[in-house]
């Protein structure tokens, strides 16, 4: 038993336990509010698909060598449920009466999706960096305009979120990223690129290959997943 493996159970846990939960707020608020529940329904069964089967992207890490632990199916299902969670929050906006606030994070994180498949296609950190720079400044006016509302509990937690992007995760890639200056890298073309994140899979179990993914896997596919469940039942005015 390998610190790998039980980083691997506590995913599968956290996976498991988060559509149990799931089920259990669609019950209670899927009449109340069905779009809310389903785009965290999106969210949670594609947070808990990645923990299932968690992978490196632009390392090409993986537990398993299957299609299913590819770059793109991986990448696909994150897109998918990453912007399911900002349109939720895009509607509590709404409901703070910050509509327009709302649309505009959509927009950042539809950006910052498409920096990310660049980052995934080239291999280059810097489609990262810019990623998680735009998911710290949308959460940033979120955490705004909650505080501006008085819900101090969900800013507190918007804030701590966006400390994490701060000053851990953006100077993670950064420092990937000036590795990779030093090293003269050269970015992918799109089609190698494409062919690469479907084909090209690094199987490892090692743990300084996934020790720099854990804390931040593992904080995603738990706090991040139940904040989308809390927002199963807000009780702000419905749009």
């Amino acid at each position: 038993m390998t610190p790998v493996h039980l980083w691997w159970y506590t995913l599968i846990a956290l996976g498991l336990l988060n559509i149990t939960l799931w089920f259990r707020q669609r019950a209670r608020h899927a009449s109340r509010w069905p779009l809310m529940v389903t785009l965290s329904g999106l969210y949670v069964f594609g947070c808990a698909i990645r923990g299932f089967l968690p992978k490196a992207d632009v390392e090409r890490f993986a537990l398993f060598d299957t299609w299913f632990s590819s770059v793109f199916f991986g990448r696909s299902v994150a897109t998918v449920a990453e912007l399911a969670f900002v349109a939720q929050w895009s509607l509590v906006l709404g409901t703070l009466g910050f509509r327009r606030l709302g649309w505009m994070i959509l927009g950042f994180i539809s950006m910052a999706e498409c920096f990310s498949w660049y980052a995934v296609i080239s291999t280059h950190f810097l489609g990262n960096v810019v990623e998680e720079s735009l998911w710290a400044i949308s959460f940033s006016v979120v955490t705004a305009a909650l505080y501006h509302r008085r819900h101090w509990l969900m800013a507190l937690g918007c804030s701590a979120y966006v400390a994490f992007m701060v000053f851990v995760d953006v100077p993670m890639y950064l420092g990937r990223l000036r590795l990779q200056s030093a090293e003269g890298f050269q970015p992918r073309g799109f089609l190698e690129g494409i062919l690469d994140l479907n084909t090209r899979r690094q199987v490892t179990w090692a743990f300084e290959a996934w020790r720099p993914e854990m804390p931040w896997m593992t904080l995603y596919f738990s706090f991040a997943v139940w904040m989308s469940l809390w927002l199963c039942g807000w009780r702000g005015t419905k749009p």
